[in-house]
């Protein structure tokens, strides 16, 4: 594959640096979880279609990663439904 040209600055021209700024602010993050497990008190739970088994598995997992001090549980309940619980 071959590779792009580099564009050449004109003479004279000041070529862009990513400059450091102290205290730049950050921006409030608009990520939003769809599964509310931030939300959920111990013994809580909801519960979701069999399609969803990866989907709310791999949600579980990466949000026990950041959450240690949190347990869930993913449970079948019949061939169709699952559910999620807080444990603790």
């Amino acid at each position: 594959m071959a590779r792009a040209a580099r564009a050449i600055p004109a003479e004279g021209a000041e070529i862009n640096h990513y400059q450091p700024v102290d205290n730049l602010p950050l921006p409030v993050s608009t990520r939003t979880s769809r599964y509310k497990f931030s939300e959920m008190k111990v013994n809580a739970g909801f519960t979701f279609p069999a399609g969803d088994l990866k989907k709310v598995n791999a949600a579980v997992s990466a949000y026990k990663r950041k959450h240690t001090d949190q347990s869930f549980t993913v449970r079948r309940i019949d061939d169709e439904t699952y559910g999620c619980w807080r444990l603790k």
